[in-house]
């Protein structure tokens, strides 16, 4: 199997459409303080930065607009995405903030991986950006690649221990317990952990770091929930400002009309 993973690091800010033109930020919530999330390039431009205090940020910018980190809708768009992927391939799950791909099967029909990559990027919805990408012979590799190296490609599962080596484990997972037994070991990178004898790695880490490392690397089947596209068309996008004008509706409606087409073309309608 090959494994096709697109991350998009944008999607809690693009999910709130209509709002990009002021400075716009996301907030979640961390040790009982609000933090920023993610910001807009127009808050950039004014001081505010990803990590940082809500308090701080309203300090700097008064007008800033904030809006509380919404999963449930990053994992609606995602979906409406994959109806329109559908028509890529028939086997499709998710990570946080990412599509996972399976396009083996799909190689051949599309004229190979390089040919299937820019018909994709050439036919992406506006509402998508498939610029974070990695292939990868694992569902894990692909997502992790994608996130924190994008656009690599790696066909062979026995080039994965050395292109996953450097990798910090914090990466991997964030699993303090299991982090802080690694580290206490001197295990810092996912290389080190797959120096040490796999024995001594089973005795002194937990089960199901063992099994993480294996179905990483391909060693093991990586059991995953595989979407399925639903029978009818039906999703609609929550405008949070009064609309006063109909020019405004423009783009949230061709964000629709796109994810309606890509639904049809999914299914051959």
């Amino acid at each position: 199997m090959l494994w096709l993973g697109f991350y998009f690091p944008q999607l809690p800010l693009s999910i709130f459409a209509g709002e990009q033109a002021v400075p716009l930020a996301v907030t979640r919530r961390e040790k009982g303080r609000d933090l920023i999330d993610r910001c807009n390039d127009l808050a950039q431009a004014q001081g505010i930065h990803a990590g940082m205090p809500l308090n701080t940020a309203l300090s700097l910018l008064s007008s800033l607009q904030v809006r509380e980190r919404d999963r449930a809708r990053e994992q609606q768009q995602l979906e409406a995405l994959a109806g329109w992927a559908w028509q890529y391939s028939s086997r499709i799950s998710f990570d946080p903030l990412l599509m996972l791909l399976e396009v083996g099967a799909s190689l051949k029909l599309f004229g190979g991986f390089s040919s299937l990559l820019e018909r994709m990027q050439q036919e992406q919805p506006a509402a998508a950006d498939l610029q974070h990408w990695a292939l990868a012979p694992s569902p894990s590799a692909a997502a992790l690649l994608a996130r924190y190296r994008p656009k690599t490609r790696i066909t062979d599962p026995g080039q994965l221990p050395g292109q996953l080596a450097d990798i910090p484990l914090q990466r991997l997972t964030r699993r303090r317990q299991v982090l802080e037994l690694v580290q206490g070991i001197g295990l810092a990178s996912i290389g080190d952990c797959l120096q040490l004898p796999r024995p001594e790695l089973a005795r002194r880490a937990e089960p199901e770091f063992v099994l993480l490392l294996d179905r990483l690397l391909g060693r093991v089947p990586d059991p995953r929930p595989l979407w399925q596209p639903p029978e009818v068309f039906e999703q609609r996008l929550l405008l949070l400002h009064e609309i006063g004008q109909a020019g405004a509706l423009l783009f949230p409606a061709r964000r629709l009309v796109e994810s309606l087409c890509g639904f049809l073309r999914g299914r051959d309608g």
